[in-house]
């Protein structure tokens, strides 16, 4: 997540230097026989924009599942962001008890592990109105410069409500999470925090993802139904 490089100093100038990727418009969309609740099959495709910014005037940014990847002796799914100069990649464990991530970063600039994973979501059961669900994850940071530095993540996401929202014509019934997260370089450095509020769509995933470091980000494009 991009907003992960603007809490973490030490890593904004690395990702500031990825090398561009181009990203073209989705052109069409394909039938998809079965998405889970969370979907997370090979070769689905979101494209968002920033808020205020017209379809088609503007480059998206785009988040694609690549597939299976070992990390670890460990099968997860590999996830692409890319989009305007960035790029990262997420490494997620989709199972019984929800989705879990596991590690993320950009080839050649930076990587982090969390043991244990952090749970992005819980079991789908557990998306209800009210419900939270929280933990403590320890952070392994490399970059070239710095290997193996150590930080503790705390996170907590709550399920604030259960909305109607339409975007480009589009309505969806979305549920709106907020995620608190704080990180702990340790030593005298001061920690590190942000909330960020994510509406999310069962069988679709992100329509809308609003922070400080990165405004609001809007789904525009996708390639399943």
């Amino acid at each position: 997540m991009k907003q992960f490089l603007k809490l973490i100093p030490m890593l904004m100038l690395m990702a500031a230097c990825a090398p561009a990727v181009k990203v073209d418009p989705i052109e069409s969309v394909t039938q998809q026989n079965e998405v889970a609740y969370y979907p997370s099959s090979t070769g689905l495709v979101w494209q968002y924009l920033l808020e205020g910014e017209v379809p088609g005037s503007i480059a998206p940014y785009e988040l694609k599942v690549e597939g299976p990847q070992a990390i670890d002796s460990k099968v997860v799914t590999a996830f692409h962001f890319v989009g305007r100069g960035a790029e990262r990649w997420y490494y997620r464990d989709f199972n019984k008890d929800g989705v879990f991530l596991v590690a993320e970063g950009t080839p050649s600039f930076y990587e982090v592990t969390y043991t244990p994973s952090v749970q992005e979501y819980p079991n789908q059961g557990r998306i209800i109105v009210g419900n939270s669900w929280n933990g403590i994850s320890r952070m392994k940071i490399s970059t070239p410069q710095i290997k193996n530095r150590e930080a503790t993540l705390t996170y907590q996401y709550r399920v604030l409500a259960q909305e109607k929202l339409e975007i480009n014509k589009v309505s969806y019934d979305a549920f709106r999470i907020s995620e608190d997260k704080r990180i702990a370089l340790g030593g005298s450095e001061k920690d590190l925090t942000e909330s960020t509020l994510i509406w999310f769509v069962p069988k679709i995933g992100e329509i809308q993802r609003s922070n400080l470091s990165d405004g609001k980000r809007i789904l525009v494009a996708r390639n399943f139904k």
